[in-house]
């Protein structure tokens, strides 16, 4: 973070009273069971935070339910996949050339588990709520699951709701890369949606230290869920963590709504510079640019070769991104860009102006003086030494 500007999108920044929360010992010891009703003695004030950060979360979400004891959104994915499914049912989720989730899919988490994918459909680069939920009556998976690593705009599934309603599919979305978005009212909630359960990252745009988290509805959906929590997933987690997490769930409910606009915002204004420079920067999956829905940016190659080496060039003069696939695009490479880091350290459009200028010519000028675009980098770093949208 010193020498490097991150546009990474699953990363975040913590507050400093986030990283001062995190400096305790409560993760020493097992705190096994239900809050209050823990295996272990000396735990009452984990139970309390478990207790406080349930609450947050409702509050935050709209759920009626929330644990989050698991140490990440893969383990929260694989946790929902034990209790609901079995070995070789389907899990229908976003496939992995439109931008799913190694945790969705076979060669993941579904694998490990050996429960099988089947993929639910992109048209055009836009999730295609009708082929969807034609696949999902033609072959009633067990369980269907929305969310994904590049997630450029909210879904339209109400053929998929009824699809997955009609063959007895638990409806669940993963909202890692959004739930900083969600919490701050600007995108689709799946607690209002008629989803059945939520996972997500604490990390990324919702700005809390690393790990899972797991909402719902259904009080039984959440104890056949416990079965697999306690004293399985979570026979051993770091509680201590889970004061840190409070403290940005207390930030989030106040300053998350104007930082996630703002993040949006940058977004749109990278985007617009990106484009007028010539770039293939994709803001929306549609064939045309849309308005901007998300802090996520894509740009676009020739292929996932010529990606990879756009993201080596730009980490050379101190420009952190991320390879993802385009949706839609199988063959194409894909560079994802997230604005919420550099919107938390408070960003200016003219540095955005900047910024865009470095990638147009690190994307067109393979061979470009990159000590010349570092000193820009590093000169634009330098004024990001705030963090803003917190208490502090």
């Amino acid at each position: 973070m010193a020498r490097s500007i991150q546009l990474y999108a699953g990363a975040c920044m913590l507050s400093p009273r986030v990283r001062e929360a995190l400096a305790n010992s409560m993760g020493l010891m097992p705190a096994m069971g239900d809050a209050y009703h823990k295996q272990q003695p000396g735990t009452d004030e984990i139970s309390a935070l478990e207790t406080l950060v349930s609450s947050q979360l409702n509050a935050l979400f709209g759920g009626a339910w929330a644990d989050a004891r698991l140490q990440s959104c893969t383990y929260a994915n694989a946790a929902v996949y034990a209790a609901f499914s079995r070995p070789n049912d389907l899990v229908a989720a976003i496939d992995a050339a439109d931008g799913g989730h190694v945790s969705h899919h076979e060669s993941g988490t579904l694998g490990v588990l050996q429960r099988r994918h089947l993929p639910l459909t992109f048209t055009d680069g836009v999730y295609d709520d009708a082929a969807s939920a034609r696949s999902i009556l033609q072959h009633a998976p067990r369980i269907v699951m929305l969310g994904a690593s590049v997630m450029l705009d909210p879904y339209t599934v109400d053929q998929t709701i009824q699809a997955a309603r009609a063959c007895g599919a638990l409806l669940v979305y993963d909202a890692s890369h959004v739930a900083g978005l969600i919490a701050g009212g600007l995108y689709q909630n799946p607690m209002q949606m008629g989803f059945d359960i939520m996972t997500m990252s604490t990390y990324k745009t919702l700005s809390a230290p690393p790990g899972g988290l797991l909402l719902g509805h259904d009080p039984e959906t959440y104890e056949r869920l416990k079965r697999h929590l306690v004293g399985g997933w979570t026979s051993n987690y770091d509680a201590g963590r889970l004061a840190g997490l409070s403290v940005a769930l207390d930030e989030a409910g106040r300053f998350m709504s104007g930082y996630m606009r703002r993040a949006v915002a940058n977004a749109a204004g990278l985007h617009r510079a990106l484009r007028d420079r010539g770039v293939p920067v994709l803001n929306s999956g549609g064939a045309a640019p849309g308005p901007q829905s998300s802090h996520q940016l894509m740009i676009q190659t020739d292929t996932p070769a010529q990606a990879r080496a756009l993201l080596a060039r730009a980490e050379t003069v101190g420009i952190l991104t991320g390879t993802a696939r385009v949706p839609g695009r199988p063959d194409r490479g894909g560079v994802r860009l997230g604005t919420h880091v550099v919107t938390r350290q408070g960003i200016s459009p003219q540095a955005l102006d900047m910024l865009a200028d470095c990638l147009s010519r690190l994307y067109f000028e393979p061979s470009c003086a990159t000590a010349d675009l570092a000193n820009v980098v590093q000169n634009i770093n330098d004024g990001l030494k705030r963090c803003l949208y917190c208490y502090e």
